[in-house]
């Protein structure tokens, strides 16, 4: 028969449970703040905005040059996020309940910004 010392025991689950919550605590905020971080892209890195889905709640973006927009993101999770696949060659999805307005509205909005700005780059193009 082995025995231990029960005290021993426990003190070295209680560090191990610690060590793990503190571990698990340290990436919770790391990802949090890397995931809600600016993303640095202009309306023309963008080939299209729409919802995800026909009837989707979230916001699609896909981007001309997925990779350069990348390279520019300083903060790694925006970097990471970029690698990941995602389906209907959408990019970037935003949920739309973190969105401070309708989902139609934004839909409109970022559409007009961005058609205004490749008529503005090819304008540019032309002189």
């Amino acid at each position: 028969m082995l025995h231990v010392m029960p005290d021993k025991m426990r003190s070295t689950a209680r560090n191990s449970i610690g060590l793990g919550l503190f571990l698990t605590g340290r990436c919770a905020v790391v990802f949090v703040y890397g995931a809600y971080g600016t993303l640095v892209f202009n309306w023309t890195d963008i080939l299209r905005v729409d919802r995800k889905e026909a009837r989707s709640t979230s916001l699609g973006i896909e981007l001309f040059n997925r990779a350069d927009v990348r390279n520019r993101q300083r903060r790694l999770m925006w970097r990471f996020n970029l690698r990941l696949p995602l389906s209907g060659n959408w990019h970037i999805i935003v949920p739309g309940d973190v969105l401070d307005a309708e989902l139609d509205d934004i839909v409109a909005t970022a559409q007009a910004f961005h058609s205004a700005a490749i008529a503005r780059d090819q304008m540019s193009v032309r002189h």
